[in-house]
């Protein structure tokens, strides 16, 4: 465990921009909700519900080429004669996506809560609007790892740009064992509504079912990865 969190923290190293920006983003834009005096709590709903959207994209796909990135520079060769499987180094990707989605959720989670001080919004909700959002993340960033085992950065973007489109048919699909499949057709509706209304629900069924596809997603790009051929990058 020591090993991935190492290999974890050398990831969030090396988007060390991309994690400032997410960062900061959010109290960029609550700054500028709190300026204008008018505001509702609409306002701010809309707000967060856009820092969530872009944030489960960004930090979704920001794993999409590192794999390859590594095995260019030659760097995966060296970690994985230090006794690192490649299990473990796998999962170490999805670990720093953890990192850098967990310290995203806590700037907003901290930046809504300052921003609507003045306006008493109910956050009651917000906890688990985040953990949807960073469960959503983490589904999208464990499929591209899993993709990108076997195939190289481009097709492993279209592909888990597919993946998503599928599991969100379901939000049309009259199925209920589709919904179960695909737990983020249950979650995202959840996220367009307004999380700051105290009628605000979301089911824990999607996000344990979102969990274990993403064990699921992660163990299938082990498997795969161990027949990857690691002398050569996917072009």
């Amino acid at each position: 465990m020591t090993r991935i969190l190492l290999l974890a923290v050398a990831f969030v190293r090396h988007n060390l921009w991309l994690l400032i920006m997410l960062s900061l983003w959010p109290w960029l834009f609550s700054g500028v909700l709190s300026f204008e005096s008018e505001n509702q709590i609409s306002d701010y709903a809309a707000n967060l519900q856009q820092e969530a959207f872009y944030g489960i994209v960004i930090i979704g796909f920001m794993a999409t080429a590192a794999l390859n990135n590594e095995q260019k520079s030659r760097r995966i060769i060296a970690v994985l004669s230090k006794a690192v499987s490649r299990g473990e180094y796998l999962g170490s990707f999805l670990v720093g996506v953890f990192l850098v989605g967990f310290c995203f959720t806590v700037s907003v989670a901290m930046a809504t809560w300052i921003a609507t001080l003045r306006i008493h919004a109910s956050l009651v909700h917000l906890p688990l609007f985040l953990l949807a959002v960073l469960m959503c993340a983490l589904w999208i960033a464990s499929l591209s790892l899993m993709f990108s085992t076997f195939l190289p950065p481009l097709l492993t973007t279209i592909f888990t740009g597919i993946g998503v489109g599928i599991g969100l048919l379901g939000l049309h699909s009259p199925n209920p064992a589709w919904r179960l499949l695909t737990p983020i057709s249950s979650i995202f509706p959840a996220l367009a509504a307004n999380p700051l209304s105290p009628w605000w629900r979301l089911n824990w069924l999607p996000l344990a079912g979102a969990a274990i596809e993403i064990f699921v997603f992660l163990a299938i790009g082990a498997w795969a990865f161990h027949y990857r051929d690691l002398t050569r990058a996917l072009e």
